[in-house]
This record gives C-alpha cells, sequence and structure tokens, in this order.
C-alpha cells in the first residue's frame, strides 16, 4: 500500500502462531467436512503402511545368505505383477 509520498512500505515479518485470523469467533457448529475421493484414498493408503511392518529381520538374513550362496531366485512374474498394481495406484 503506497504511503503519503507513494512509496510501498515493506512487507512486514509476522513470527508464527501470531496472525489473528478472525475476531475470536469460534467455528460454526453442526458443519459437515465431507472429504474428496484423493484424500480417502490417500487416508487407506497411509493406514496400510501403518499396518506392515518396516522390515522382516529373519527374511533379510535368509535373502542374504541365498544372494551371498547365489541360489537367490527372483520370481519374475511376482515382479511384474507387483509393478503393475503399483502403476494402478499411481494412476488413480
Amino acid at each position: 500500500m503506497p504511503n503519503k509520498k507513494g512509496h510501498s512500505k515493506p512487507a512486514r515479518n509476522t513470527p508464527a502462531g501470531k496472525h489473528k485470523a478472525g475476531k475470536g469467533k469460534p467455528a460454526p457448529t453442526g458443519q459437515n467436512v465431507t472429504f474428496t475421493q484423493a484424500a480417502a484414498e490417500l487416508k487407506d493408503i497411509e493406514q496400510r503402511l501403518i499396518d506392515e511392518s518396516a522390515v522382516d529381520p529373519e527374511r533379510v538374513s535368509r535373502m542374504k545368505q541365498e544372494l551371498a550362496s547365489g541360489n537367490y531366485c527372483i520370481d519374475t512374474n511376482r515382479v511384474a505383477d507387483k509393478m503393475i498394481e503399483l502403476e494402478k495406484l499411481l494412476k488413480r
């Protein structure tokens, strides 16, 4: 906004949490919130990630041994199926 001399004032830094969004009025009650389909899918994916364990130490150890001995066999059909499944999730 220009001052008396026609110059704009520099923007002021406002520390986080110091903004005044309204005049202290509480949000209306009894209102419904609707999530988009994408938000619902993200929530579902988030919950599935929480439910899955991150690492199975026994499986990692077993795979290391198989790799070291040259006996690790890759199931290419399973890999392809998982890649297709991931692509379908990403396209939603």
